[in-house]
């Protein structure tokens, strides 16, 4: 740069600050950790006329591990992962009772749960990844309201004596679903990260038939929405 005239003032672009600004580096290489993640689920079959199917939040969190490896060696616009963990579904169901002048009450009947080891590979692109999911069943549970002992007023409905049934795993098929979600960054630095993302997913298949009261029957399909919480480490940069 050549010399100011004397007494000129040097302007301030001419002593501007040369410091780069860092960001936080993405990871490169492969990444290795574990998940945690709370589900709602809910039925997108066709159910009879007098059943009303509702959404659910699954007890026990979907838990797991999880890897994500990159496709690009400067960039990490694509990367391929698998999650492979427990995962949950359910649903409760209502009988609907028609009463004088057609008004209509729901009634409780119970719910089901289904409960699988699943695996997951994905395909990224940046944050946001598709995946379709193969669940290995580890069976369930069906409650419902033991003939007879129903109560239509909704306030004593919680009266109604249940029994349970266990849905034994050889009773349930292999599940498959697709998920589609994208992650989202708390804290990263060049060797870990720990993001917190969204997740939806929808099962390809459907679960196993069962009845509810003594003529209505229906094989549940799920549809699920997920907020997950993930930390990951990374090896082999």
């Amino acid at each position: 740069m050549g010399q100011l005239p004397k007494g000129q003032i040097p302007s301030r672009r001419s002593v501007a600050s040369k410091e780069p600004r860092t960001y936080a580096p993405t990871p490169k290489g492969i990444r290795v950790g574990a998940f945690v993640q709370a589900k709602f689920t809910d039925n997108l079959s066709t159910t009879p006329t007098d059943i009303q199917t509702s959404f659910m939040l699954t007890g026990i969190p979907d838990i797991g591990i999880s890897f994500i490896m990159p496709l690009e060696k400067e960039y990490n616009t694509w990367s391929i992962g698998c999650d492979l963990g427990y995962t949950g579904y359910g649903i409760t169901h209502d009988r609907i009772n028609i009463l004088l002048g057609g008004i209509t009450m729901p009634r409780l009947i119970g719910s089901r749960t289904y409960q699988a080891m699943m695996l997951v590979p994905k395909i990224f692109y940046h944050a946001v990844y598709a995946g379709i999911g193969i669940g290995l069943p580890l069976g369930g549970n069906a409650t419902r309201t033991v003939p007879g002992q129903v109560v239509d007023i909704p306030a004593f409905r919680a009266l109604g004596d249940t029994e349970t049934f266990r849905i034994q795993p050889s009773a349930m098929p292999v599940i498959f679903e697709a998920r589609f979600g994208a992650d989202a960054t708390i804290y990263r630095d060049e060797s870990q990260e720990v993001l917190i993302g969204a997740m939806v997913s929808l099962q390809l298949n459907t679960m196993p038939q069962d009845h509810i009261g003594s003529l209505s029957t229906f094989a549940p399909r799920m549809i699920g929405a997920g907020i997950r919480l993930s930390y990951g480490f990374t090896i082999g940069q």
